[in-house]
């Protein structure tokens, strides 16, 4: 170890320094490289520390192509560009404004290209199943129809009510696939969707407990039933009226919305077991009825200002947490138009619109879960006409 280690002065020679010359120079060469980096950003500590305040006006850049959003006026679908959206599918003439149309999933590599799993939309226009595809002229129908509860679990399939029965159909024929996907599932129940993050897709139900309340209940697939795995119902508790579901979430209103002391619940649901659990609203606002949307672990929800204690008018959206036992206000949601509903896109993000001021073009943001303390600003920007509605982000 000594020959190693105490080896001596190095000889000098012709073609060498002397060894303090070259430490030297080693030292003024990392001095010049550290100085570099700082200049260029990369090690300076304020740095990092010194983002700006997220603002309304922040802009997202995407390094790829953004989804295509696609809004609704009347019964024409609008595609999103840069200015003047695109007309695209007619729709029903009998489709009421406010009806739902549901994304579908395809399987990725299918057309149109699902970034997400999300394709064409489905819905109901008088008692008749309809499939649209933004893009195509017209929209398809798929044979009879009440209501679509989602989409299905598999790739290219719904959840359908016919006649009263739940059924999983083919997006492409309409033909039924399985007659009874959830056996637990009768008419005493309304059917509101699936809880992906169990793995097996399970249903989530509600059914009238009284004074505006709702028993929550989960229908279990065909195949787990069978096994005896799961069995065809599992009742969860007794919750209010359902906001949204969100990966393993189903987010309900408290017994005391809507109103200032109104608060979110919870509901995480395990293939061993549920919790519940209580939300606050952000300091000086409150939950407000409206559009949720989010299907990762934070899901955004309405909220208004209070001023003096008394909700103001002043809109915007804040996003519940894991474990968070208050709401956080989203930045850059402020002016959110409710009425033009909320789209989910790719990786949990979710696309809205806003009113800049008062009686200004609105205009498109999305909000990622990567980036979850604002929503920025879409670029290029869509001209949506103040009286669209969001339908989708449809590949």
């Amino acid at each position: 170890m000594a020959d190693v280690v105490e080896q001596g002065e190095e000889p000098a020679g012709p073609d060498r320094f002397p060894l303090w010359v070259r430490r030297l120079a080693v030292v003024v060469a990392i001095g010049l490289a550290l100085f570099g980096l700082s200049r260029a950003g990369l090690l300076t500590a304020d740095d990092l520390s010194s983002d700006p305040e997220p603002t309304d006006t922040a802009t997202a850049e995407p390094s790829e192509p953004l989804p295509l959003l696609v809004a609704r006026q009347g019964d024409q679908m609008l595609l999103a560009g840069d200015g003047e959206p695109e007309p695209g599918a007619l729709l029903p003439a009998d489709l009421p404004p406010d009806a739902p149309l549901v994304p579908m999933r395809l399987r990725p590599g299918t057309a149109p290209q699902a970034l997400a799993g999300a394709g064409p939309v489905l819905g109901v226009a008088d008692g008749e199943l309809v499939r649209v595809d933004p893009g195509r002229p017209r929209y398809r129908s798929l044979g009879p129809g009440d209501a679509v509860v989602s989409a299905a679990a598999t790739f290219g399939r719904a959840l359908v009510l016919r006649g009263g029965d739940l059924v999983e159909v083919e997006i492409a024929t309409g033909g039924v696939t399985d007659a009874e996907p959830y056996p637990g599932f009768d008419a005493d129940w309304t059917a509101e969707g699936l809880l992906a993050a169990t793995g097996s897709g399970a249903l989530v139900m509600t059914r009238p407990a009284g004074e505006g309340l709702s028993t929550l209940a989960l229908a279990w697939s065909t195949g787990l039933v069978r096994t005896g795995l799961e069995p065809e119902v599992e009742e969860l508790g007794t919750v209010g009226p359902l906001l949204v579901i969100a990966d393993d979430w189903v987010i309900t209103y408290g017994p005391a919305c809507p109103g200032t002391s109104c608060r979110i619940q919870v509901v995480s649901v395990t293939r061993d077991q549920a919790l519940i659990r209580d939300v606050a609203p952000p300091e000086g606002w409150t939950f407000v009825r409206g559009p949720s949307a989010g299907r990762t672990h934070e899901a955004l929800v309405p909220v208004e200002h209070l001023s003096d204690g008394k909700p103001d008018g002043r809109l915007a959206l804040a996003r519940l947490v894991p474990g968070g036992d208050y709401a956080l206000l989203v930045a850059g949601t402020s002016r959110v138009v409710l009425d033009a509903g909320l789209a989910d896109g790719p990786g949990g993000s979710v696309y809205l619109l806003v009113e800049p001021e008062p009686g200004e073009q609105t205009q498109a943001r999305v909000w990622a879960p990567q980036s979850p303390g604002r929503a920025q600003r879409l670029s290029p920007q869509p001209d949506f006409p103040a009286d669209s509605r969001l339908v989708c982000v449809c590949g």
